[in-house]
């Protein structure tokens, strides 16, 4: 499981030079973890709730070196001009929340939105509006 999602988390250092892509990539390939495969998300987030009683050193051994490394890029781009300055880590947990929630609280959203199950667009829907959030928060607006 951890092996797939570290996979879903590597946009942002393979599109070190140009943010608005990288965080795109990013939060859809978070989403299309969680759409492709939900029950992975919940057995990495019921292992996490619990303690990680099991993963604990392979989260640290992994899961934070790619944390840190996402952040140093954050932090690169801030210097740069190209995004504002921002709490890098606090702003992937927000992202892990915000596209993990489609795959661990299906059932509530499903039931939110009157449906027995979300659907292709729901999860599009959800990356249009997580996008631009972010991109309207993160990013530097072009000069005019």
């Amino acid at each position: 499981v951890l092996d797939v999602w570290l996979l879903y988390m590597d946009n942002l250092s393979q599109r070190q030079n140009d943010p608005e892509l990288a965080l795109r990539e990013y939060i859809a390939g978070k989403l299309r973890f969680s759409r492709e495969r939900p029950d992975d998300s919940r057995v990495y987030a019921n292992e996490v709730l619990s303690g990680a009683p099991l993963f604990a050193a392979e989260i640290a051994e992994r899961v934070v070196p790619s944390l840190q490394a996402d952040v140093a890029i954050f932090n690169r781009w801030a210097e740069q001009g190209l995004c504002r300055a921002v709490d890098g880590q606090h702003l992937m947990i927000l992202l892990w929340a915000s596209t993990q929630v489609y795959a661990d609280g299906a059932s509530q959203i499903s039931l939110v939105l009157g449906k027995p199950a979300l659907e292709p667009q729901d999860f599009a829907d959800a990356e249009s509006l997580i996008v631009d959030m972010v991109l309207r928060t993160v990013l530097v607006p072009a000069a005019r």
